[in-house]
């Protein structure tokens, strides 16, 4: 059960690297970043993908709040890689990554 989060967190990563490399590798728009204007046509093509873009945007984005307080709170460093690995990689794997970090400072007092 130790690594249980871990193995989430790569099977997170793993899962939603996949098809992002196969369109990075395709279109030359790696990881969504090279192309602003590209990407932005993806998000808002339409109405359903604009809505289930703007709720997911907004879930990470209480994610990434909620490890930073967590990680103050805990005692937890180096709080900025998982924003930097959220943004690069998205949450799939971020968040059982952050999980399993905080378990190893659950049972420190801080």
């Amino acid at each position: 059960m130790k690594y249980i989060w871990l193995i989430i967190a790569f099977l997170g990563y793993a899962v939603t690297l996949i098809p992002m490399l196969q369109y990075s590798i395709d279109t030359g728009n790696y990881l969504f970043w090279f192309d602003p204007a590209a990407t932005s046509g993806l998000v808002f093509s339409n109405i359903g993908i604009t809505a289930f873009s703007v709720d997911l945007f907004f879930t990470v984005f209480v994610l990434l709040a909620l490890i930073t307080m967590d990680a103050r709170k805990k005692s937890i460093p180096n709080v900025w890689r998982y924003w930097v690995m959220a943004l690069l990689f998205g949450m799939a794997g971020t968040l059982p990554l952050y999980i399993h970090v905080r378990q190893k400072y659950a049972g420190r007092k801080g």
